[in-house]
């Protein structure tokens, strides 16, 4: 060990030398905390501040894993590790938590199921209007509990401003995107007018998946998308998963789906209906609606925008759902 003070012969030279000691020790000490590297996006950054008492919630305890009490919890935003240019960076919005009913999802963030800018898509060249596609006499839309793709942006039929087409996913195969065929459904990814800053909605449908009036659970969430299951199954093969992209998510949202994600997806994030889930980032905000595992047109007015005049039947419309209960042709090995 190599001694940083060397032996004196005086009270004097002792008291110099020890002056001199607790200056350099000082200096080394200030030296190692500024070599340090920066912490940003460390999930420690995020603290929670107690508030009043909400029974439905839940803390993590020293294992890392999520329990329900008897204390609403506000998380402090979490600073992403791909933050968004010019988006907020906190939040003083509160979130609840649902417990999944069952789960088999894990590293949700490189899957192309639920995470739109692994699977990718194209912009194409179809029609910025509602849509109807014929339906089979005994099989009608959901007219019980629709979804309304309206609530999201304050948007009608005139304010879709892009058409774009998601890739499929050979799961079989490569194990990576191929290109998703024009037929059963030209558009999967629908881009809905919005100004820069304006609050962002979810879908709404009237029917909790929860006591307390949630109505959806965030499957995925990064600094600029959300999964969003409508239903308690932490799996995209049942139910409505409504994708929602190039938006702000709000900083405390992003920050507790992070939290409950990395404790092993013992609980996720419930938003309702009146809940603004983030802003808008730019121009628009774009939509892409599953059924069941499958992408759907998010234009058809039976399904998504039954709160709106319907639009005349056209010869080109799509004479056939891709659901899987309606048995529609797909290609060899197709994907969801």
């Amino acid at each position: 060990m190599v001694d940083l003070c060397p032996p004196v012969r005086s009270w004097l030279g002792l008291r110099d030398a020890a002056g001199g000691c607790r200056l350099l020790l000082v200096a080394l000490a200030l030296s190692f905390l500024f070599s340090l590297p920066a912490h940003s996006g460390s999930r420690f950054d995020a603290m929670p501040l107690a508030t009043p008492a909400r029974s439905h919630l839940f803390s993590v305890d020293a294992a890392g894993t999520a329990v329900p009490i008897n204390k609403h919890y506000t998380y402090l935003p979490l600073i992403s590790q791909q933050p968004v240019h010019g988006c907020p960076t906190n939040s003083t919005a509160e979130w609840d938590a649902i417990q999944p009913s069952q789960s088999n999802v894990t590293g949700a963030a490189t899957s192309p199921d639920l995470n739109l800018n692994v699977r990718g898509w194209n912009e194409v060249d179809e029609s910025l209007s509602l849509v109807r596609y014929p339906y089979p006499p005994d099989e009608p839309p959901d007219r019980s509990h629709p979804l309304f793709l309206s609530a999201v942006a304050g948007s009608d039929g005139l304010a879709f401003i892009s058409t774009n087409q998601l890739n499929d996913w050979d799961w079989l195969g490569c194990n990576c995107a191929v290109p998703r065929p024009r037929s059963p459904y030209p558009v999967t990814l629908l881009g809905l007018r919005t100004t820069p800053g304006q609050p962002i909605h979810i879908a709404r449908r009237d029917l909790p998946v929860d006591p307390v009036g949630l109505v959806a659970m965030v499957m995925y969430a990064d600094a600029g998308q959300l999964a969003l299951k409508y239903a308690r199954e932490d799996r995209v093969d049942t139910g409505y998963l409504v994708h929602l992209s190039n938006l702000c998510v709000d900083p405390n949202l992003l920050a507790l789906y992070e939290r409950l994600d990395s404790a092993g997806r013992h609980w996720l994030p419930g938003v309702s209906n009146d809940s603004i889930v983030g802003t808008a980032w730019g121009s628009e905000v774009r939509v892409s609606v599953r059924d069941s595992g499958s992408f759907l047109d998010p234009r058809s007015w039976q399904d998504w925008w039954q709160d709106q005049p319907p639009p005349a039947m056209k010869g080109e419309d799509v004479p056939c759902r891709a659901r899987p209960r309606r048995r529609c042709p797909q290609r060899a090995g197709a994907q969801s």
